[in-house]
Parts: C-alpha cells; structure tokens; sequence
C-alpha cells in the first residue's frame, strides 16, 4: 500500500488546505467550526475507488478531466478538532483509490462530519460507505455497492451491477447497465432503465420499475406499504406472480389469471419467476411487445 505523497501532505498541512474556512456561532458541542478542503490526485484509469465517511454526503461523477479531483467539506466542533482533522487519500498496489477521514484520536464526535465531492476520468468498481448522508454516483462503471444510514441514493448511467441500501430514504437508480438491488426500510424507491434483473424491496413507500428493453428480467419487489408499478421490455421472459393484501391488481398487455388480490401473468416462455407484493396498495403491470 502507498500513499500519495504530495496531495496527501497538502491534505495534512491545514495553513495551507483551509480553502474556505467559516466560524459559525454556537458552544462547542456543535460541529460549528468548517472548511472546504481540495486537492488533485494522479489518475490509473479503469481502477476502483472506495469512499468512506460518517455524517456525510458523498457525489462521485466522471468528468472530462485527466487526474482525480476531491472537495471535502468537513465540519467540527472546535478549531483545534478541525486542524487536527485530515483526509486520507491512499492507493494501494492493486490500483484501489480510498478516500476517508482521519479524525483526531480516531473518532468522530457528535453532529461533526465530511461531505465529498469526487470528479474522475473513470472508474470501474464503486464502494461508498456513509453513516449519515445522501450518496450520488453518476457516468462510472463496474460493480458498485452504495450504504447510507440516513439519506437517498441516487445512480445515474452505470455500466455495471449496482446495490443499493439506506435505512431511511429515497433510491432512484436510473440507466443501468447490469443488475440492481435497492433496499430501504423507509423510502420509495424507483429503478428505471435497468438492462438486468431487478431486486428490490422497503417498508414503506412505493416502487416504480422500468426494464430496459434488452431486459430478460426477472423483477422482484416487495414494499410493506405502498403501490408497485412494474413495466416489462419487449425481451422479458418469465411468469408474474403478483399478490396484495389490501389493493388491486391492474394488468395490460398480457392476460392475466386469478383473483382481486391475486393474479399470474406468464411472458414468452422459460425464464425464472417474478413476484410482487404489498401488504397495502396497488398493483400495475405493463408487458410491452
């Protein structure tokens, strides 16, 4: 493992990182003490990036840009706490770019913490872990595994599998190439323009789901309560086994079997089974030709 010397010293040297520094009022139990710090980091094309920190929002995007630029916004409860605070910036041999925060003593304490903004030619393997915070990852590729307590999470044009969880918040995972699964215990969650399987499920809030059109599915959705509106591509193959406690259960361009509650739909032939259900609310499915 090696550390990237000259951005990780500018990082380190707080005369010279505190870009923007603002002294809010307030005692000192409060993160009222803030600075946006930046630095530029040499760029390995096609190599992953994790991106790890507590309380904190993180925007990962490709840009038009040849080297790596990172933006941390970071707050803390007093001055000494925040000059003392740095952002570790480490490659190791394998090509992995980690992004995280040194805090002093090695604990974050109360409402502190760092927000990131990260701008890269490409990246290919995603990791974002944030205890506290919306997460946003845009234009990357490869795997990616997006973690949040607290916030929503937003995907956009991925070229690869993405999985998706936040304990209380919004997904919406939009234009992915590969397979997806989103989970949240509180939040409505839309995946729309998925090109693999889609997996998803939340207590409480809707799903919306949009297959691509050389989607093969299958499609699972489960949300305790809310509506579930699922449209099919022209390439899905499968049966539809969809069941609500208290709603009912609309079905258009196929023929559907069974109850008010209950109804199968089978698509083209072969393919593994879809299911979806809601303890409270509707059902919609739309199979397109």
């Amino acid at each position: 493992m090696s550390v990237l010397a000259t951005p990780f010293s500018i990082f380190r040297t707080s005369a010279i990182i505190a870009a923007s520094l603002l002294l809010l009022g307030g005692c000192d139990v409060t993160a009222a003490f803030r600075a946006t710090r930046t630095a530029q980091v040499a760029h390995v094309a096609g190599s992953p990036v994790s991106i790890i920190t507590e309380n904190g929002s993180v925007d990962l995007a490709r840009a038009d840009i040849s080297d790596v630029q990172i933006t941390a916004h970071l707050r803390a409860q007093t001055q000494e706490r925040l000059d003392a605070t740095s952002i570790a910036v480490v490659r190791d041999a394998a090509g992995l770019l980690t992004i995280s925060v040194d805090w002093p003593g090695g604990l974050r304490r109360g409402d502190e913490g760092c927000d990131f903004e990260v701008r890269l030619p490409d990246a290919s393997g995603i990791t974002i872990d944030s205890s506290n915070g919306r997460l946003s990852l845009a234009g990357l590729s490869g795997p990616a595994v997006l973690g949040t307590s607290n916030g929503r999470i937003e995907v956009a044009g991925h070229d690869g599998e993405v999985r998706a969880h936040t304990s209380n918040g919004h997904i919406t995972l939009r234009d992915v190439k590969g397979d997806v699964m989103a989970r949240s215990t509180n939040g409505a969650i839309d995946l729309l323009g998925i090109a693999g399987k889609a997996e998803t499920s939340t207590s409480n809030g809707h799903i919306e789901i949009r297959l691509d059109a050389a989607s093969p599915g299958p499609v699972f959705a489960e949300t305790s309560n809310g509506s579930i509106s699922v449209d099919l591509g022209p390439t899905f193959s499968g049966k539809v086994s969809m069941r609500t406690s208290n709603g009912e259960i609309r079905v258009s361009g196929a023929e559907a079997s069974g109850g008010k509650h209950s109804k199968s739909v089978v698509v083209g032939s072969g393919g593994v089974e879809s299911i979806l259900k809601t303890s409270n609310g509707r059902i919609q499915l739309k199979v397109s030709r």
